[in-house]
């Protein structure tokens, strides 16, 4: 590899793991997960590497619970953290004691994973020449399955730290995001006291599990109306150990853009910019590729950034929806091999794609499906109420937003765009034909759809 041997970071250990190994890891992993479901243990605050949460749950979680909150005439701080080079610094004797006191792991259970993290060694090649070894007393094996999840275990006391300084807590691995609300009229010293004492908190923890804040990647946000931002407007703010953490308004948050007016402007600016850039690359090579093999390249490297987190995009401004729609037009014309100028409705029906306002709707569809059987994370699930269980329809009641901001929140409009399918949808018994049924549904009759969802529009 092509690294500087002068820069420390770029020495990240990688385990090398055989087969058999991998196996018996698969078997532990699926034990442990059957432990913590049966009794209770699992950290609910907690998305990643777990099954049926994802980077854009999350996502959806905490822009709901920040839109619910501005909503409501309040502000939000919301502290990004990032934990350098977490993996690689897990004590094994606490993470033990936290399996066994905290998660009751015992007995030959512990003493397997007690083999399982200890008597490792690593070694350093740099050109040709290769260290001596030396024993690997910290860290979870990188590159193992049960590597991530014993990290989430001994990372699990976090979201206590932050609920002792009145914040809520979502983390995904080494990624962790504390935010609280605040009424608009809260003066600046509150702010001023709560989140220094905050990050102190925070500082103490890491300390005592051997881990250390990125500083570079550790920032302060503020969600709410200009008042509550101009009375937060400050370049950052210091924690004991004076390090500064800078108060900005976008940042980049599991691969998505977020800005404190929550228009995902820089977000859509930012994949249209790499969206055509590979299509202009494409476009040059179209010639040598079949339409099947064009549309799986369009696939792979368009449709999943068009797609990424796309069910926070629910009335997003039109000008942005329709600069999505120009790169999927783009990318229907040379799948399909036709001039800049031809029609792409035609196009996207003959490719049998939804346009990007449809595939918002069906993300969302989709989320609430899983929320309903069981298959999404329970703080998502939570903020849907079943109205009536013979039609499977959703109490729209649970909150009644004062703005268009409000309006856009999961917790108001998921309700409304299940409700606005038929009945033979809602009461799909499993997800793949409720999906075939439901793209069918949106060729044929998004438009009456809409107006369901939003009869005054």
């Amino acid at each position: 590899m092509n690294l500087d041997s002068e820069t420390l970071k770029n020495y990240r250990p990688v385990s090398l793991l055989s087969f058999i190994s991998k196996l018996a890891e698969r078997v532990v992993f699926a034990r442990i997960n059957t432990h913590l479901d049966d009794n209770n243990l699992n950290c609910p605050n907690q998305f990643g590497y777990k099954k049926n949460h994802s980077c854009e749950t999350l996502l959806l979680k905490l822009v709901d619970d920040i839109m619910i909150t501005v909503d409501s005439n309040s502000g939000v701080v919301l502290l990004i953290l990032d934990l350098s080079a977490a993996f690689d610094t897990v004590d094994h004797h606490k993470l033990l004691h936290i399996l066994k006191s905290k998660f009751r792991i015992t007995g030959p259970a512990l003493d397997w994973l007690k083999a399982f993290l200890t008597g490792r060694s690593q070694r350093v090649k740099v050109g040709s020449v290769l260290s001596d070894a030396l024993e690997v007393t910290f860290g979870v094996p990188q590159g193992s399955i049960l590597g991530p999840l014993l990290f989430n275990l001994y990372c699990s006391s976090l979201s206590e730290t932050f609920s002792a300084c009145g914040f809520s807590c979502l983390g995904y691995a080494d990624d962790n995001f504390g935010y609280r609300a605040f009424p608009a009229f809260c003066s600046l010293t509150t702010l001023l006291d709560c989140l220094p004492r905050c990050l102190s908190a925070v500082n103490k923890w890491t300390n005592s599990h051997f881990l250390k804040l990125n500083c570079d990647k550790t920032h302060v946000m503020v969600f709410g109306s200009k008042y509550f931002k101009a009375q937060a407007s400050l370049p950052g703010w210091l924690n004991n150990s004076s390090d500064v953490c800078p108060l900005t308004k976008s940042t980049k948050i599991l691969g998505f853009h977020i800005d404190d007016n929550l228009s995902f402007d820089d977000h859509v600016s930012k994949v249209v910019t790499s969206c055509h850039s590979i299509l202009q690359n494409l476009y040059q090579i179209r010639k040598l590729l079949n339409k099947d093999s064009a549309a799986s390249a369009v696939h792979a490297f368009i449709t999943s950034k068009l797609d990424m987190c796309d069910s926070l995009f629910f009335g997003m401004t039109a000008q942005n929806i329709a600069k999505l729609q120009h790169v999927q037009n783009f990318a229907a014309r040379i799948v399909c091999g036709r001039p800049a100028r031809t029609s792409s409705l035609p196009l996207l029906k003959e490719l049998h794609w939804l346009n990007v306002e449809q595939r918002i709707h069906f993300k969302i569809a989709v989320l609430v499906f899983r929320c309903l059987n069981s298959s999404a994370p329970s703080l998502l699930a939570e903020k849907l109420v079943i109205a009536c269980l013979l039609d499977m329809r959703l109490s729209t009641s649970s909150f009644r937003p004062l703005t268009s901001l409000g309006r856009r929140a999961f917790s108001y409009n998921a309700p409304r765009c299940w409700n606005a399918l038929p009945r033979e949808l809602r009461i799909c018994p499993s997800l793949e034909p409720f999906k075939a049924q439901l793209k069918t549904y949106f060729f044929a009759s998004f438009s009456s759809y809409l107006h369901r969802v939003n009869p005054y529009s």
